[in-house]
């Protein structure tokens, strides 16, 4: 990751992704659920599945 990708990733304003939200709902570490997520293969259009993996755990 370059400098120019975390500021984008800490940007003011910007909105939590689906694990971000699901993770801290669920009190998980975003990174365990996007493990799982690349564990499953899941591609975009599936972010709903992200809600599920977390509710999981």
């Amino acid at each position: 990751m370059t400098a120019f990708d975390a500021s984008l990733y800490n940007a003011p304003g910007r909105l939590p992704s689906r694990g971000e939200s699901a993770a801290a709902h669920h009190d998980l570490d975003v990174r365990t659920i996007l493990l799982e997520v690349g564990a499953r293969n899941l591609v975009g259009g599936q972010e709903d599945l992200i809600i599920d993996i977390a509710a999981q755990r």
